[in-house]
Order: structure tokens, then sequence, then C-alpha cells
């Protein structure tokens, strides 16, 4: 992407990796999200940017998980065309924050996922697992209930909400909220 669709001149030499993720949040809000009036158009639309941007990262193998840093941090999303579960909850919950949402980043042992308020309302959004890997998106884990969660594979269960950087604008609340809807795709 040229530099002057991030907000910088030309004759800036460079910017550091926090101003790219911060120019990349801004960007992608921009010209996915705020083209919908609805907020549940708004979310779709960033968990489609999410799902469509990476594949899940294996191992040369293609049956295990990458397990480097690389593909678990805020901006792996951003930098790279592969990450794991924890790289697309903190991508989508960072772009929902950016977008104005209440967002979080959950996670269990095992997983990782985002809750987002919409309306006075919380849901469960998991990208990594909607996201084919194919060019397709499934929308099995978007905008569900805690009961719905904890039906899917691979530990969505005892999840706590986390915040990894100070990227992620939020205060853990006391209690975690709870997620007594789904609303679907």
């Amino acid at each position: 992407l040229p530099i002057q669709d991030f907000g910088y001149s030309l004759t800036a030499h460079f910017l550091t990796i926090p101003d790219y993720i911060d120019a990349m949040l801004n960007y992608v809000v921009k010209t996915e999200a705020a083209r919908y009036t609805a907020p549940k158009d708004k979310i779709k639309a960033l968990h489609d940017w999410v799902c469509n941007k990476v594949n899940y990262a294996y191992k040369a193998d293609g049956k295990t998980s990458e397990n480097s840093l690389e593909v678990k941090c805020d901006s792996s999303v951003f930098f790279r065309n592969t990450t794991v579960c924890d790289g697309y909850a903190r991508a989508l919950t960072l772009l929902l924050e950016k977008a104005g949402f209440e967002a979080y980043h959950v996670a269990s042992q095992n997983h990782a996922w985002t809750m987002v308020k919409l309306g006075n309302k919380y849901y469960h959004i998991d990208a990594c697992h909607d996201d084919n890997n194919d060019g397709t998106i499934n929308y099995s884990h978007y905008l569900v209930s805690d009961a719905d969660i904890k039906k899917c594979q691979n530990g969505h269960k005892n999840w706590r909400i986390v915040k990894l950087s100070n990227r992620f604008d939020y205060n853990i609340p006391a209690t975690i909220p709870t997620c007594n809807e789904t609303l679907g795709g």
C-alpha cells in the first residue's frame, strides 16, 4: 500500500512497527467497515477481512500448528499471510476496538478468540475457526453464545479475558460478560 494511504507523506523516512500497525488498523477500518452503517455489518466486514487476509499457519508437515512468536503477536495478520488462533483473535479484537466496538481478546488454555458487544449483548467470534483456509468463510463461530461456543472443538471452555499488550484499549472486567444468545451470520 502506498504510504499516503496511511496518512503519511513521502518525506517520512520510515514507519515504526507500532506506527505501521496503527496505520493498518485505521486503513482497514476505513476501507472495510466504514462503508456500512449497521454495526452488525461492520463487524462482519472486519471478521471477513481477517479471514481473507491470512490462512492458518502450519509447520512444513501441513498438520502441526506453527508455534513461533511471529504468528502469535499483534502484528502477525498485518505482516504475514499466515497466523494461528492468537493472531486471528488479536487482529480482530484490535480492528473491532478501532471501529468503536467494545471487544475483548478471550483465551483458554490452548485457544484464543474474540468477544464483542453488539447493542447491549455480548457475542463470541472465532475467526480462526470460521476461516476455511480455501478462500471461503463459514460462520459457525460468528456472533455465538457461551453455550454454542462450548459446543465447538478445540479449547472453547474455561476462558478468560486477557490483555496481551498495551495496544489493547480495555480494562479486564471484574466479571466476564455472558453471551446469552446466538445471532450468527
